[in-house]
Formats: C-alpha cells, structure tokens, sequence
C-alpha cells in the first residue's frame, strides 16, 4: 500500500503550504533554485504566489456578483471538478482573505450568539425573492456570453492559430485558460443551478429551507458556501398512509439534540444587512 491515500493527496494539493499545491499547477521546485550555487530563490519564489494570489483575486472578483455593496460569491462545498478550480472553496480562509482578498482585518465568519448553531438556515422562498429583486439575469447572462464569445475570438486569431511559438500565442493561451477559470467559477452558474435544476437541490428543499454550511463577511466581500446533498440539506419526513409530513432540518444545521436551528432567516435580505443575531459585524 502506499504511503498517501488519494484524500492525503488532495488534502496536499489544496494546502498553499505544501510543495504538491503548487507542483499540482504546473510550479517546479527546480525553478526555484539557482543551478549554480543550488540555493532557494525566496524572491522568485514569492513572486510566483503573489502572481497566482493576484490571478485569484482576477477570479474571484470577476464570477462574483454585485449585490448591496458586496462582491457576493455562491460555491459548492464539495469535491466536484467545477468546485476544484474555485479559489474561494479551495483555499484555507486565513489564506483567502490575507493573502489573496487583502482583507484580513475585516473577516467575520457569519455566527450566532448560540454557540450550538452552525452556518446559515433561510427560507427558500426569501432567497429566491431576494435574487429576484436584486440580480439582472440578462445582465448576467450578457457578461457571460462576452466571455465565450471572447474565447472564440482568441481561438481564431492568426497568432493563436499559426504563431504557437511566439510570446503572442502564450499571452493569449493564458487568456483562455483564465477565462475558463472564470466562467467555471461564476456565482450565476450556481444560483441557477440551485434555483432551476431539477435535482440539484430537492423540491423539498425548495418548498422549505435552504442550508449555507458556510457564510464569509467582510467590508468587500460575502461568500456563501452549499453542500446540495440531502444530509447537509434536510428532508421531509411522515407517515404516507394519513399524509402527514414534515421538514427535517439537517443535523449540520442545529444541536443534534435539537429539532430546528435556533434561528432561522425568514427574510434572506437580513442577512445583508446585519439585522438579527449576527455577532461581532
């Protein structure tokens, strides 16, 4: 058997201070060694993380959506192909608004009074009619479509085609790729998927209560993180035979001694604008 399992390595390759998170996206140690005096080039090892810093920052801020003030950023919790690019599920939080957002002063962990209460319980309804009021889907969707219609530009310049040895073709495979990055990382991309995809989230989940196992506040940005899996989500239970049903709040979501979270957003808009419950905003 070997000495890592295949989570021991993912584990690596998501940690920042790890040499396998950065040979996992293309950095080689031997770049950072000077060949004749085999010594550690610190500057230009600082330098390639501030760059990729800098990249996920580019990222982040360009999926994410503006709402009240906020750059507001929806991720999926889980270990997904889509999820495994966002730089804002992928890195510790420390690490995410230090050293990246450059907001390490003003990071909150959304919280509660009660200590036994974890993440964020809204009604679906309320998230729904909030986003309803304050997105423009077209809006949206046009930045998007600017975005592929970007790629395909690039795709089809002469340089791209034909100059794959020039500093030009470089520049502008670069540019793909972070369009890419970006357009797997928009916010739209999941908030559609919450709202319109059959079996992202259930219907039940829709006709009662949706769960962020996670919520990011900071004077900049808001990040709302999502396992859309049932036992993070809660379900309906009953009797089929009197029809007599319920919803089932998950256990991620409250005590486990108790039935319901202590607090529940009936109105998503509260949570933006700090009223009720929240500390140390």
């Amino acid at each position: 058997m070997g000495r890592y399992t295949s989570d021991d390595n993912r584990s690596m390759q998501l940690n920042p201070e790890n040499e396998r998170y950065w040979s996992s996206r293309g950095y080689d140690d031997d770049d950072y060694y000077d060949d004749e005096v085999s010594s550690f080039n610190q500057e230009a090892w600082e330098k390639k993380r501030e760059l990729e810093y800098q990249e996920n920052k580019e990222i982040i801020d360009s999926a994410s959506i503006n709402i009240l003030g906020k750059k507001v950023i929806f991720v999926q919790e889980s270990y997904t192909f889509d999820n495994s690019y966002h730089p804002a599920a992928t890195c510790a939080k420390k690490y995410l608004f230090e050293l990246v957002l450059k907001e390490s002063e003003s990071v909150k962990k959304f919280g509660f009074t009660d200590k036994r209460q974890e993440g964020l319980t809204v009604k679906f309804e309320s998230f729904k009619s909030f986003l309803e009021k304050h997105l423009d889907y077209d809006l949206l969707a046009e930045e998007e479509k600017k975005l592929t219609e970007r790629v395909k530009e690039i795709e089809e310049s002469h340089a791209y085609k034909y100059w794959k040895w020039s500093s030009e073709y470089d520049t502008l495979h670069k540019e793909s790729i972070k369009i890419g990055k970006i357009k797997r990382c928009l916010s739209l991309k999941l908030i559609k998927r919450i709202l319109d995809e059959k079996y992202f989230v259930s219907n039940d989940v829709k006709r009662n209560y949706i769960y962020f196992n996670n919520v990011y506040i900071s004077n900049s940005y808001m990040i709302f993180q999502i396992d859309p899996s049932s036992q993070w989500q809660g379900s309906v239970i009953g009797d089929m035979w009197d029809n007599n049903w319920s919803w089932m709040f998950s256990n991620h979501s409250c005590d486990t001694k108790s039935a319901r979270p202590e607090v529940i957003y009936e109105n998503f808009e509260d949570v933006f604008t700090c009223k009720k419950y929240l500390i140390d905003l």
